[in-house]
This record gives structure tokens, sequence and C-alpha cells, in this order.
């Protein structure tokens, strides 16, 4: 296991000047050869010196010296060719010396050196700081890459004496160095394998260390097969593993990562496989079959069996059975396989026979299932999963080197886009052709135009293309020239696109902002507006074919057009995308300003389609197709909402339309076809509430009917939820007190409404016959068309407080209340509106009514039993106890509250 111990060590000043400190250290000196400090790796292919600093400042002389590290490797590499050197030459006249390197007598990993003298001499100077000793191991191989070394201080104390006492030196260890893979200064390939010569283990070997046993290919008995002890038994150069004359074996393999037993994500693997018979006989049956699993739940997307010759070049020999199956049950019968792979059966495999034969394919694997395990091995016959050949001598299991198993590597990168120059490229057409699968290409904002920031083109990759900082900043500028993106046959592939706004596409053929056919993009927080086709449909958005299901997800459609057909999006070929949570707005055609489906199953969900211009109408539905509409709103589109052209009695499945608001389109909601699902399934006509229509602010009001709380479906109706207050009654002052009522100044109570009937404008109304709770006339009526107080066109009625206040009665403490308005319209109609208010009463011992309970009102109540005074308005002011009777009890009670 690599373990990387420190990252930095900073070696020139380690100790301060002050006897009051331990004063005197041994060191590894960073001037140590063919080691890497600051990333603690060893250089293969070269020898590694270590050289050890001392320092002593101390005030004095060091007499005597015991020093012993131990050098171990946990991967137990080979150390028995250290060497150790004293390096000052003044040595002798400070001690007499030994030194000693110590093998460990179990393992060949680690080993003691030690380092004493005695002061016979005059000891170690003081202020001594100098490269005393050095240690040298390797070189290393490279394929020892990621094995380590640790350097530690010895398994007793260290000990340095003077004169006047003994110290323990300061050792700055341990320290633990990986062998690294490269020799960063070589950057050929000799033997043309796609390694770096710096980095490959085996040099001018194609075969590398193919078998994983750490021997290079061409010095390996049996490079195919792992056999690390390389056993011959008869000396005839091959080994007893390879001797079998009946091989299957994977011959090469492509899409590997560099360290050769890594799958790295995003890219495919080809796994090719070879069969030999180099044997006398002819196997008329051969069954070989291979299965790609897990051991521990990696998935590895697609998998693709082929043979590599033609079949009928197989045919010639076989009767050929090859398939991708999923059958878990290994091996059941010869011409099935467990999971993926190829089996043969029929004639015969001739003697000699030595091609590569098949070819599994896997991938591209997604960086989720990094760290995890990938492997082929051998399947058929249960329980051995062995294979079986057959001649007319009988049966053999041919030799097989597996199973091969690889862990899969993250190596997906962000690259980014940045007009300024400072990214990796600037246009987002370079990144897209760069990037592996999996890969992020991050756009910075920007303007971006020209034709390798346009017709985008992801190449069959499946990619995450991003803005840094959204739509709004983020703008792909079509000019008027051409699309935005073109997607074909990407059906399997996974396309983000998050935070772009699509501008001024066009394309005569359609899909001028977005054209998909057979693939399945999924577009994020993206605005497609101003785009335009020509003879064809789909201004916006064309998407075609029966592969096609991408999603559209809180986008905004807008400002689109069409000459016939689909201003915003055209769906047609047995597409089934999904809009969920979209906003088609101001877009314009003939027919489907907001979208236009012919023979495709799309699906709107959540969506908010409002301002969309047609003569006919917003979504124009052909027969064939079978769209859901699920929680939308359609208003204020000129047009109809939907047309179904065949009528749902001609429909093999009706459509499903399910919790959707139709309202306020100019030639009717839900009428004609569209009838029968009216004021069914949650599906309703009301007033949406949109906060701000003329900026087009399309969140609700907080009386919506679209609100989840506000409709029978309890969820939300179309793209956005509520981002403002609104109100069809007020009351102005909210609340209301009592204290009002007995004002000298008499103030006004305004009562606003725009709760009118359905159908009937505020001019309408008969302001004669206006009334307040039933009794009391208002002292002005006021119609308006808009007001700031309350949604839409209504009333203004003033009233004096008192009037108000006093037709409830004394009440006591804070409750809510109700009034009611009601009247006639013109042509008789009658019509009330309800509505509540909070009411502020008398509180429980306010005597004097100042709204205040404090010693005033103990006094005034005093002062009415005992001096005369003159009561409050009303009596039930001093009825503190609330009992029905003004009497002491109601002193005592006011007392007790005070004190």
């Amino acid at each position: 296991m690599k373990l990387l111990i420190k990252s930095f060590i900073l070696f020139t000043v380690l100790f301060l000047v002050n006897n009051s400190l331990i004063a005197q250290a041994v060191f590894l000196d960073s001037n140590s050869t063919s080691c890497n400090f600051e990333t603690m790796t060893i250089v293969p292919e070269s020898e590694v010196t270590f050289y050890f600093r001392w320092v002593n400042n101390l005030d004095t002389s060091i007499g005597s010296i015991l020093n012993i590290f131990e050098i171990s490797s946990p991967d137990n590499l080979d150390l028995s060719n250290m060497e150790s050197e004293i390096l000052d030459i003044s040595f002798p006249e400070y001690f007499e010396l030994n030194f000693s390197i110590i093998k460990d007598s179990i393992s060949d990993s680690f080993y003691r050196i030690g380092l004493s003298g005695n002061s016979n001499n005059i000891g170690l100077p003081k202020d001594y700081n100098d490269i005393a000793f050095s240690i040298t191991i390797g070189p290393f191989s490279k394929l020892d890459a990621g094995k380590s070394i640790i350097i530690e201080n010895g398994f007793w104390l260290w000990k340095l004496i003077n004169s006047s006492n003994s110290f323990q030196p300061d050792w700055n260890g341990p320290f633990q160095f990986v062998i690294s893979e490269c020799v960063d200064s070589i950057d050929t390939d000799g033997d043309y394998d796609g390694i770096m010569d710096g980095c490959d283990p085996c040099l001018n070997d194609t075969l590398n260390d193919f078998d994983n046993d750490d021997i290079c290919g061409m010095e390996d008995n049996c490079p195919y097969l792992y056999n690390p002890l390389q056993l011959d038994s008869n000396d005839d150069g091959i080994g007893d593993l390879c001797d079998n004359p009946r091989l299957v074996y994977i011959d090469s393999v492509f899409g590997l990562g560099s360290h050769r037993r890594t799958i790295e994500t995003g890219k495919e693997v080809a796994f090719v496989f070879k069969v030999v018979n180099e044997s006398e006989y002819f196997y008329y049956g051969i069954t070989n079959g291979f299965k790609v699993y897990s051991p521990d739940g990696a998935q590895w997307g697609k998998i693709i069996g082929e043979t590599v010759q033609p079949l009928s070049f197989w045919y010639s020999l076989f009767d050929l059975v090859y398939s991708i199956g999923f059958n878990y049950n290994d091996g059941i019968t010869p011409d099935t396989i467990s999971y993926g792979g190829a089996s043969l059966f029929g004639s015969g495999l001739p003697p000699n026979f030595n091609q590569q034969s098949y070819i599994i394919k896997i991938g591209p694997i997604h960086p989720n299932q990094t760290g995890k395990t990938i492997c082929i091995d051998s399947t058929f016959y249960t329980p051995t999963g062995l294979w079986h050949w057959t001649n007319s001598s009988g049966g053999y299991i041919p030799q097989w080197g597996g199973p091969y198993c690889y862990t899969i590597e993250n190596i997906t990168r962000t690259w980014h886009v940045s007009l300024d120059g400072n990214g990796d490229f600037t246009t987002i057409q370079s990144a897209l052709n760069a990037a592996n699968h999996f890969d992020t290409v991050l756009v910075a904002p920007g303007t971006y135009t020209g034709p390798l920031n346009t017709e985008l083109d992801f190449n069959n990759k499946k990619l995450y293309l991003i803005s840094e900082e959204g739509p709004e900043s983020t703008i792909i500028d079509c000019q008027d020239t051409y699309q935005g993106f073109v997607f074909t046959a990407l059906a399997e592939s996974l396309v983000v696109v998050e935070g772009f706004t699509i501008t001024n596409g066009y394309n005569s053929g359609g899909g001028g902002g977005i054209k998909i056919i057979n693939s399945s993009p999924i577009f994020k927080n993206c605005i497609i507006s101003d785009c335009h086709s020509g003879v064809y449909h789909g201004g916006g958005i064309q998407i075609q074919g029966e592969l096609s299901a991408p999603l559209f997800q809180n986008c905004t459609i807008k400002n689109n057009t069409a000459n016939t057909s689909g201003a915003g999006a055209f769906i047609g070929g047995q597409a089934t995308p999904i809009f969920e949570s979209c906003l088609f707005v101001n877009n314009e055609s003939y027919e489907g300003s907001a979208a236009t489906v012919i023979q495709a199953s799309p699906t709107f969900r959540n969506c908010t389609m409002v301002n969309n211009q047609s003569t006919y109408t917003t979504i124009y539905v052909l027969a064939t197709s079978y769209p859901v509409f699920e929680n939308n709103i359609i208003a204020y589109n000129t047009g109809y909402p939907i047309v179904l052209s065949a009528g749902p009695n001609n429909w093999p499945n009706y459509p499903l339309f399910q919790c959707n608001n139709f309202y306020g389109n100019s030639r009717g909601d839900w009428g004609y076809e569209l009838a029968p699902y009216f004021g069914v399934d949650g599906n309703i006509s009301e007033n949406p509430y949109f906060c701000d229509t003329t900026n087009n602010l399309f969140t609700l009001g907080s009386i919506s009917s679209c609100l989840p709380e506000n409709n029978s479906c309890n969820q939300l109706i179309g793209a956005f939820g509520q981002g403002c207050e609104i109100y069809l009654n007020r009351i102005f002052p909210n609340p209301v007190h009592l204290l009002k009522a007995f004002n000298i100044n008499n103030e006004l109570i305004n009562l606003i409404s725009s709760d009118l009937p359905e159908g009937y404008s505020s001019a309408e109304i008969n302001t004669g016959s206006i009334l307040i709770n039933g009794t009391l006339s208002p002292d002005s009526v006021n119609l308006f068309s808009t007001h700031p107080a309350v949604a839409g066109e209504g009333l203004l009625l003033k009233i004096s407080a008192n009037h108000f206040i006093l037709s409830y009665g004394f009440l006591y403490d804070v409750t809510e209340q109700e009034y009611t308005i009601s009247g006639e319209m013109n042509d008789g109609t009658p019509f009330e509106i309800m509505s509540d208010f909070t009411f502020v009463g008398h509180r429980s011992g306010d005597v004097n009514l100042d709204g205040t309970v404090d010693i005033s009102d103990l006094v005034y109540a005093v002062g009415i039993f005992f001096d005369g005074a003159t009561p409050p308005a009303r009596d039930e002011a001093i009825d503190i106890d609330r009992n029905g009777i003004i009497d002491i009890g109601d002193i005592v009670k006011l007392v007790d509250y005070m004190f």
C-alpha cells in the first residue's frame, strides 16, 4: 500500500541556537539523490543515495555517539545490495568509529545500519553541521512501482554523550518513499507500445508484463499466464503452464489505463482473445465461453461480442453460435454463455491453428464505478466453469490464463473554455473534441459565436457541458446563420447541457436552436430564444426518431418562430421527449405555437405556456400520438390551448390529462375535443394569478389555485411556485381597533374587493345597491380597473370607523371577524362578497379606554364607585370580571391584577 507520510519537509533550518532547546540532531538531507522529497518518490532504474547530516549546536563537543537506523520495505523489496559510506574524512580524529549493516534474520527487506564511536579523541566539535555518512540502495525496477521503502531510527534510542551529560538527538523521520513508475527525463517510446520509455517497465518489449507476474514478456517463459516461479520442468524454454498446446488467452487489450491492470473511466475497452491449437489433432468440437463479472458490483455499461474473422470463415469450421446473453446459470448448455461471451461448436478447429478469434467490448464506464473491479473468466460446465474441446480420441480442457481482473480508475477531468484565453480552449467545440467520456466542459461567461461555437457536436461521447454562471451570462449566438446544437444517433449517450442561452439559431429544415435525431441529451436551465426555421417545423427545437428521449428541465423556450408549425418545439417520428418545469412564452407560428406533435408521445409536466401566438392552437397534436399532460398551465395564448386533430373518440389511446389549468386562451379553454377532460382528474380553468405578466414573471400569487394547498391534486401546477402575495379582498386598517369607535376625529374604514362574479366587470356594478354587513350603506363607492392592493378590477368602499365597529357590539380581546359586501349587478344579478379581518376588542381592566391597563384605570374605577365619577361610554368597560354585574368585585379583580 502506498502511504505518503509527508509531502514536504523543510530541512535547511531545523533548530534554533538556544541551549534551552534540544540542539543536536541527525536528519535526512534533502540533497539525497534519485528521490523526490516533495512527492516522496524514488526514481526507478537509478541507485538511491540517502545522505545523513549531523548537527551539534551545543556549547560543548560530543564525546560519544550511537546512531542506529532501520531501513525496511513493507512490500518485500530486496534491499540486499545496500551499501554505506562515511563521508567526513575528519571522523578518525573525532572518534574511534565503527560502522555496520546487519540483515534481519528472517526478512530480506529489513536491515539495521549502526554507527558508533568512542571519544578517545576530541569528539564531535560544537557547531558541527555537515553530511556525515550515506546509505545507497538500488536500483529498483519500474516493475516495482508502487512499492515503498521506510527509513526510521533504530530499535533503541540514540545517544550523544559529552563530558557533562548525554542527549537523545532529534530525528526528522520516519520517511516512506514510494517507487515511481517513470523516469521523467525519458520521453521516447522505443517499442511503440504507447508507454514512454521513462515509464515503461519492459523496454523494447511490446508484450510488457502482460500476465502481471513482475516478469517482462520477452523474459517470461509463459508470457500470457501468471507464473512468477517460471517453472520449466523439461528445460525447453517454455514454462510448464504454457507447454499444453491447447490455449485460449487474451492476446491484446485496447483501451486499458497506463497501469495495464486498470480500466479508465470514460473509455471503451476491447478484449481480443486468441485461440491456439498446436497439437496434431483436429478439434471438431470446441466450446469456449467467457463471462464478464465484478466481485464488487461494478457496472460497465454496454457489452458487445464479436468474432474477429468474418462469420463465413467460422462457418467453414463450425456451426457457430455467438451471443451476448444475461444468463446467470453458468454453462447449462454448450451453446449458451453466462454473462457475455462467445461459444463455438461444430465440425473442427484444425491443427496449428493460431489466430485472434473473439472480441468482447465493454464500456464506457461511469466515474461512479471508480475503485471497483471487472473480471473476465472462462465459463461453461458447472461447477468448474471450464471449457471443453473434443477430437476423435477424447475431450480436453484447454489452458486458460484467467481470470483477468482490472481495477476501474477515474481519469475524468474538467476542460475550461474561456474567450480571454485563460482556459484550455477559446471555443466550445475544441473542448468537446478533446474530452473523453464523462469529462466536463466548463464554459466561462461570454457570447460565443462562429462555426466552433455553434452546431455543436458531442462526437458520440457522454459529456457534461456546463456554464460557470448560468444562461443569462453564457450565450451561444448563432447569428441567424447556424444551429446551436445538432445531435444524431446518440440514443444511448448521457449528454448534459446546463446553463446556456441558445439564441438567433436558424435552419431551413427545422430545429433552429437545437436539432435532435435519435438522441437523448439532457438540457437543464437553458434558454432557447429568438430561433427560427424556414420551410419546415420547429423554430426553437426539433426532435425526431423513435430512439429520441431527451429531457428538457427548467428551460425557457421563448420568442421563437416557425413558418408553419411548432415555433417552440416540433416533435415527431415516435420520439418520447420530456419537458419538465419549462416555460414556453411568446413563441409564434400558424399552428402549434408552443409545440406540434406528430406521431410522437411527449410528456409535458409542470410547464407554463403563456402569451404564445397562433392562428389555430398553442399545442397541435395529430393522431397516432399519445402525449401526456400533467400539471401544466396553458393561459392567455391566442388560439386554442390544445387541438387533438382526430378528436378523442377516434384515438386508439386517449391522451392523458391530469391536474392541468387552461385559462384565458383566446379561442376557449376546455372546448370541443377537450371537453371530456374538464372537471375530472384535477383539470381546472381558473385564473392562475401570475405575479407580473408585464415583465414575464410567471410565479404564482398566494391565492392561485395552481398552488398545492389551493387545488384538489395537492400538487403544484405550472413551472413556478408562489412568488408574491395576491388578494381579492382587503380591509384597511387591519387590524381594526375597538378604540376607533370612540375617536373624536372619526376615521374611515376602506374595504377593497375584486372578487366579482365570474364574467362581470366592475363597470357593471349597481353602486346604489351596495350594503356592508347587510345594513350599512357605505359613505362612498368607487369602481376601479386596477388597484395595487388586489388583483384585477373591483370596487373601493369607505365607511366611518365608529359605524362599522359598533355594528359588531362590544367585543373583548383579539378575534377574527367576518364582513360582507352585497349588492347587484346592473342586470339584477345579486352578489355577496365575504371576507374577514382582525378585530382588537376591549382589554379587560382598561376602564378609561386608553388601550392600556395601568394605575390610572384603578383610580378611575375607584372614582366611579366611591366619588361619583362619570362611567365609561360602555358599561362593559368596567365589568372587569365579565359576570354581567358592575360591583365591588370588579374593583377587587383589578386590584388583584395590578398588585
